[in-house]
């Protein structure tokens, strides 16, 4: 056993087997760093039927069928507060991940401002959309409250892939427990299982 423990050892040290430890050990150290950001976030990897629920919930009602233009934003609206949320997010990163991972942004309350002004709009100010404004203000005042932390960082993430994104991405998880979220994954369920009028009888 000794003898096994000497030659392991031995191993080791060769200037091969230093190369090969050299060119590893960046990526164990950043798979176990990814490995402990995700259990400490309680990230929850979306099962297909709530995706399919949240995008389905997007297009008809966020966006607009793709075929039509009813929805609650319009396009040009839809894309300002997507382009906002997204750099808030960005910043997000940087502030808790570093440079690597997001961006600097020059003004954090103006993006947020930019969001509000078009979410407080008279013309969004309908019954039928209530629910919703009110889970993303709700939400956007958590982001907002504490920027720069986790759980801010959390919402905002998944307000820009999920809610404010032109396409949702096959695999995308959920970092947080926006309400907005919630309330899309409820409304969309309701969407997905509604049934077709049966046609008349011949």
């Amino acid at each position: 056993m000794e003898e096994l423990t000497y030659v392991a050892m031995e191993i080791l040290k060769s200037r091969k087997a230093k190369r090969i430890m050299g060119f590893v050990s960046p990526f164990v150290i950043v798979l176990a760093l990814m490995l402990f950001m995700t259990q400490f976030r309680q990230v929850q990897t979306l099962d297909p039927q709530e995706l399919k629920a949240i995008e389905t919930y997007q297009q008809q009602v966020i966006k607009g069928a793709l075929n039509n233009n009813k929805g609650i934003f319009t396009e040009e609206d839809f894309k300002t507060i997507s382009k906002s949320m997204d750099r808030l997010h960005q910043y997000a990163n940087y502030l808790i991940w570093g440079p690597q991972w997001g961006y600097k942004i020059d003004n954090v309350d103006q993006e947020f401002a930019t969001i509000e002004s078009i979410i407080n709009k008279p013309e969004y100010n309908k019954p039928e959309y209530a629910d919703f404004f009110k889970a993303l203000k709700e939400d956007l005042a958590e982001a907002k409250k504490d920027y720069g932390s986790r759980p801010s960082h959390d919402i905002l993430d998944d307000l820009s892939s999920l809610v404010f994104t032109d396409a949702i991405l096959q695999g995308e998880k959920q970092w947080g427990n926006p309400k907005t979220i919630q309330l899309m994954k409820e409304k969309g369920m309701k969407m997905l299982v509604k049934k077709e009028p049966s046609s008349p009888k011949k």
